[in-house]
This record gives structure tokens, sequence and C-alpha cells, in this order.
């Protein structure tokens, strides 16, 4: 029955165009699906096939340009070899045409290589001269004339003399005295081979046209640009953009480069040119994917349309199938067809029918709703606050509650509630790879209690991020205090009061998570924001009942976290680690959790009030306990025997509110029960309500209903089996063997004449 009504509550919000819409989502998901997956995979597939080939022949252009310019500059270097056999050059000549001599032989030599545009000789039998193709130059003014050397050097400087004395060829790239451009020079030496002493130093100065011409005639696409970048890091470009990046303005250094360009999606190789006088630099963009996208779309047109003819069809058929089946399952509704006016459309009267069948038991689905989340926070608040210790108590509480926490480890968490979670719309238990979580709502202090049990394999912090994702998606920047783990349940109260010692120290922001545990455990114990020796002294004057000494300590203690408190910070360990301190000792003392005195904390205003507070809960810890010394066992023993024979008929009375209401512990309360009546607190109310139902059962009219749910019961069903356990017969057969006088009977007054009792 509860699937049927599951299956109808859900039905009862269909309508005609939701049925068509969920129709046209259905063909919408069978046509996109596979469509998406199989131009998705070829997609894939040509990009990366593409991607492939254009990487392949961008790095034979890098190659090749490099190849190229190689060639390019053994050809000179080669023609300054040429230059030492020269005896023009070489020889010694004091003739009058010795310097038309060596002009016409430098002319020569500057017509060898399309790629020379100026070349320059230096002998070093002519220290201050320097010889072109068109006349004789002064050596100085024309190295800068002629971009050979950069403005800032000066004669004697070590650039300078490395440059004239050099062995080995150099390649400088230098920015033109007119224009914007890059003045590539290759000073050569002018030896028979590499390394040799050498006569002077042949400058030929390269045609930067031509140089861009190399890179730019290898490049294959247009997403690739080449440039060659000299010892000093300027560069030439083939082109100057790439794919509207402004190639110029990216930083030289290396470093700096590869960054830019990765925010700028463009990917750089390098290679070095011979000899490592350059390097030759790749830089490449993404190709766009989407005219390939357009071409596949079109490829697949054929099966697009073939996709759109078959889900038109299933979807047809699929709405015809499922009307069919509504209009089976109004069959099943209860005088569906006398519930709206026979001219509606047919699923107008099947809401309707359903709306009525649904609001006639509303009570007990609100019921069904209700209990078990209300059971479970309850159980819960019992073992959190540590009124409950008994390890089998606690077990048997749990299993009535359906809460399985399998491992070992234990923590509890805070948070603030906004209004949001409530005892009614309590999140079901969490469960992920490791972990269970539960979440009670503590109403009392307007917050909502997160009980994590983990393995110990499992990290505690992962956990809670699991648990704030899940639970708390409504609060997803809600704060959390966590207190220490701990491997008991029958210690989760100390947990719980580490948890309430970190939301009373904390100042924190948005999705944090304050752990009291892990900071105390971090933190250097020699920090002087500690006093190791007064929570000691704090410590034993707690447990040994010394109210002078504890204040001692505390004022010591609290004065110390007083003058290190920054409200800037956002965990005050040493204020939590004394707040826990007093409120462990409290619970020591009564037995639970005082929630009263967490309420009162959670409120205070300032530290000073804060200060009053605790030192009033030291009082109550360390002094005598007055009210236990006044109170008479006798007197107490007949009113909580009165008490529980009075409010038996409750179906809620349990011993929570036997010790709640005469300010016991539950196990002191559970102890003293049993030592004034002989039976636990369970058989002693069961043996008063089963008294009163037997009597009621010989001596009124009533029904067995009425009188079974007035003397404490609500489940007539599970009463008459255990009726039947123990008297060996249904209550209606009790009845009629009892041959009962019909009288009224006020059920409301304790029974003094019941001799009789049930074990």
């Amino acid at each position: 029955m509860a699937l049927f009504n599951k299956h109808l509550a859900k039905i009862v919000s269909w309508r005609p165009r939701r049925l068509k819409t969920m129709y046209f989502l259905s063909f919408v998901a069978i046509f996109l699906v596979p469509v998406t997956i199989l131009i998705g995979n070829s997609m894939r597939t040509e990009i990366n096939r593409q991607r492939n080939e254009l990487h392949y022949s961008q790095q034979q252009a890098l190659q090749e340009a490099t190849t190229n310019l190689d060639t390019v500059i053994t050809h000179l270097l080669v023609v300054a070899n040429q230059m030492a056999l020269d005896a023009e050059l070489t020889q010694p000549n004091d003739s009058v045409t010795k310097s038309v001599d060596i002009i016409n032989t430098v002319k020569r030599y500057d017509l060898s290589s399309a790629y020379i545009e100026r070349s320059f000789v230096y002998l070093n039998s002519e220290p201050d001269t320097l010889y072109g193709a068109d006349g004789t130059y002064d050596l100085t003014p024309s190295l800068y004339k002629y971009s050979i050397l950069p403005p800032s050097t000066r004669s004697g400087n070590k650039l300078w003399a490395d440059l004239l004395s050099s062995q080995f060829p150099k390649l400088l790239f230098l920015p033109e005295q007119a224009g914007d451009g890059i003045q590539i020079t290759l000073a050569a030496p002018i030896s028979k081979t590499r390394g040799d002493d050498h006569y002077g130093v042949a400058f030929f100065q390269l045609n930067g046209i031509t140089v861009k011409q190399i890179l730019q005639d290898v490049v294959t696409s247009n997403s690739q640009v080449l440039g060659m970048v000299g010892p000093n890091g300027h560069l030439i470009l083939s082109q100057s953009k790439l794919a509207g990046v402004d190639l110029n303005s990216m930083p030289q250094q290396w470093e700096k480069l590869m960054g830019a360009a990765q925010q700028k999606n463009v990917t750089i190789r390098r290679t070095n040119g011979g000899g490592n006088l350059f390097q030759v630099v790749s830089y490449t963009s993404t190709p766009d994917s989407w005219s390939w996208l357009w071409r596949a779309l079109i490829e697949y047109a054929g099966i697009i349309g073939v996709l759109v003819i078959v889900g038109g069809l299933l979807v047809w058929r699929f709405g015809r199938w499922q009307y069919s089946v509504v209009y089976r399952m109004e069959q099943l509704v209860p005088g569906w067809k006398n519930t709206s006016h026979p001219h509606q459309p047919e699923l107008e009267r099947f809401q309707n029918a359903l709306e009525s069948y649904v609001a006639a038991h509303q009570e007990t689905l609100l019921e069904a709703k209700y209990s078990l989340p209300y059971v479970r926070n309850q159980v819960l608040q019992l073992v959190i606050n540590g009124r409950v210790t008994d390890e089998d108590q606690v077990e048997r509480l749990l299993n009535l509650a359906k809460i399985e926490l399998p491992f070992t480890q234990f923590a509890v968490a805070i948070m603030t509630d906004s209004g949001i979670v409530n005892c009614e719309s309590m999140p079901e238990p969490f469960s992920g790879k490791g972990f269970v979580s539960v979440t009670i709502h503590q109403s009392s202090q307007s917050q909502v209690i997160i009980l994590v049990n983990y393995s110990a394999a499992t990290d505690l912090n992962r956990a809670l991020r699991a648990v704030r994702k899940q639970l708390l998606a409504p609060l997803p920047e809600a704060p959390l205090f966590v207190g220490q783990p701990v491997n008991s349940l029958t210690a989760l109260q100390a947990a719980y009061i580490g948890a309430v010692s970190a939301q009373m120290a904390s100042h924190p922001q948005n999705n944090q998570v304050i752990n009291h545990f892990q900071l105390n455990s971090e933190t250097n114990t020699g920090d002087d924001r500690f006093d190791s020796a007064n929570e000691l002294k704090l410590e034993n004057s707690l447990a040994t009942g010394q109210f002078n000494a504890a204040r001692d300590a505390f004022e010591n203690l609290f004065n110390l976290a007083s003058q290190s408190y920054d409200p800037s910070v956002r965990f005050d360990l040493s204020m939590s680690n004394l707040i826990n301190q007093v409120l462990t000792a409290d619970y020591h003392r009564h037995g639970q959790v005082n929630e009263e005195l967490v309420q009162q904390m959670l409120s205070m205003e300032s530290l000073s009030q804060l200060r009053v507070l605790l030192l009033s809960v030291i009082q109550d810890v360390t002094g005598p306990n007055s009210k236990d010394e006044k109170w008479n066992h006798t007197d107490i023993a007949t009113e909580i025997e009165n008490y529980i024979v009075a409010n038996a008929a409750s179906p809620t009375l349990s011993l929570v509110d036997v010790a709640d209401h005469f300010h016991f512990s539950v196990p002191y309360t559970s102890r003293y029960v049993k030592e004034i009546t002989g039976k636990t607190f369970t058989a002693f109310v069961q043996d008063i309500r089963f008294d009163r139902i037997r009597l009621a059962l010989q001596t009124t009219d009533l029904t067995i209903k009425q009188i079974v749910e007035t003397n404490g019961y609500y489940d007539v069903a599970s009463f008459t089996r255990k009726f039947k356990k123990i008297m060996g017969m249904t209550p209606g057969q009790y009845r009629q063997l009892s041959q009962p006088e019909i009288v009224h009977l006020d059920n409301s007054q304790p029974l003094e004449n019941s001799s009789s009792q049930l074990h």
C-alpha cells in the first residue's frame, strides 16, 4: 500500500502539457545524445589529426629555417677564410696603390653573396682604418655609424677589444641608426682556419629583408611565425602579428616570454643555429575548430535526419503507451468516476480522484514522514549531551532510531542555524567513502550539529568537505566548528564540548572550518599565550573541589587570554581551552552537558560577562552538593514514585522526563528508581499501565482501543502482542473470561489497591 501511495503522489502533479513536455525532452535526449557522441568523437579525432599534421609541418619549417640561415652564415665564414688567403689583404704592401687594391678586394667579396648588404674589413696592420667597398673610413665613428657596435661602448671597452681581437665569429644584432629595424652584422676573423691567429676582422652586414624572406619562405600556415634571435635578445620576425597578438610587444627574456605566450594561447619552440651564433624561434597559435564543426554537421546531415524520424516515432509510441498506463491506474483509484464531471478531460478527473484520496490519508502520510526523523533527532541529542552513557543502552536507542554508525572514529561539528534546517526537515543520514554523517537539530541553541562517524584511514577534513557539499547546500558559506575526535559513542559529549568551545572562541570568515583539536595540536607548546602550570592547577582544583585554588588559576588564565585577545584573529585557542576545561568539569559534576549553560555562553556579549558566568560555574562545580544534603531520602522517593504513577498514562513519558523534573542525571535517576521500586523504570511503568488496563477491561464498557490509548500506548497491535505474551491471551479474551461488572473508571488517578504486578 505504501508503494502504491508513493506512485499515486507522483502522478498527482501530472498535466497533459507536462506529459507533452516530458515527451519533448525524451525526444531531445534520444536525438541529441547519439548525435553529440558521434560528432564529438569524430571532431576530436579530426582535430587531433590536424593538430599532429600542423605540429609536424611547423617543426619542419623551424628546422628548415635554421638550416637555411646556417647555410648563409657558413658561406660568409668561408668568405672570411678566403680573405685570409688573399695576398692583397695579408701580404705587406707599401705601394702607393695599397688602399685602392684593398678597396677593390673588399668590393669583390662584397659581391660574392646576395645576402650581403654591406661589408667592411679591419686589418691588424691598419688599426685606425676600416675598409669598405666604396672607400676607407675612420674606425671608431664608422663602427657606431653602421650599427656594428652599440652606442653605449667606447674605444677601449671590453666589447670593443673582444670584437677586434676575437679568434671566433660573432653575430651582432643592433637597432638601425635610421629606421626601426634590426641590423645584423657577422664579425668573422680573417684566418685560414677557425681558432688560428687572424689578420683582421671582416664585418658582413646582412640584408634584413632577405633574412625575413628566408624565414617566411619555409612557413606553411598562417598559424606560424618564425623569428631569428641574436645573443642579446634582439629579434627579427617573418611577421609582426600572429592571431591578433603583437609579437614585438612580448618580453625578450625567455622565462617571461613563455609566461606571456601561455596567457595569449601561443606556443613557442626554439632551435640553436650553428656555433650557437643565433636561435630560430617558432610562434604557433591553436587552429580554429569551428569551421570543421560546420563541415561535420553537413557531413552527418543524413544521420541526423534518420535520428529525427526514429526519435519522433519512438516519442509517439511511448506517448500512447504512457496514456494507456495512466488510464489503467485510474481504474485502481476508488470512486474516480464519481469525483468530477463526466465531461472533464480524463487527466483532470484522475487528478481530482488522486487529490481526494491523498487528502483523506494526509495525516497518516505526515506521521510516517516526520516520526522517524524526530525520534532520530531526540536519540542523538541524548547521546551527544551525555545523558545516556551506557553502551548497551546507546546501541538499543540507535537501533530504535534506525541509525547505523559502523566506523570507529567520531567527530562533532556545529553550524549556526539560519532557519533552513529544523526537526521536521532534517536531512537523511549521508554516507561517503569511509564515513557516515547524521544531522541533529539543537533547537535550544538554534544550531545544527553534525555527527561524523569515520574510519581511521579517512581524512576528517575531506569528510567534512563532502558533508558540507551534500547536506549544507542551503548554507554553503556557513562556518563549521569541530571538536576533538573520539573513538567511542559514550564519549561524544567531550567532542561536543570541544565544538562548543571552538564556537565560543572563534571569529570565522565564511566557509571556514574551525577545528579545535587540530589547531590545539599544531600550536607550539612554548607559546607565551599558554600557561601550562595554571591549566594543570585549574584541572586538579576542579576535580578535587578546591574553589579558591580553581578561582586563582582561572583568573590567571582568563587574564592571559584577554590580554592576547584579537578580534581580527579567526580563532582564540587559549580562550577555547579555558572554556573547554570549565564545561568538562561541569559535565563531570552533573553527569550531562548543561544546555542552559551553553545557551547562556552563546548569548554573552562581552568578555566581562563571560568571566562572571564561568566563575559561577566553577563555584557550582567546586561547592558542596547542598541540594542532595537537604532533601530527605524518603520524601524524594515518594515524590518520584508519585510522579511516575501520575504520568504513566502519557505515551511520551521517559526516564529523561523524570530526571529533568527532579534535576538528576539520567544514570542516577535510573539507579534510584530501581532502588526504591525494585524494578527498572520501564518495568515499573509497564506494571502500572497493565494494572490499569486489566482493571478497565474488567469494569468498563470502553473499547479496547480507547483503553489502550488512554493508558500510554498508541499502537494497539503492538500492545496486543505484548499482552498476549505476558497474559497468555488477547485483551478481548481476557475481558470475556473476567465477566466484568460494567462501571465507568476515571483512570487519571493512581491505583491504590493494585497488588499484582507483571514482571
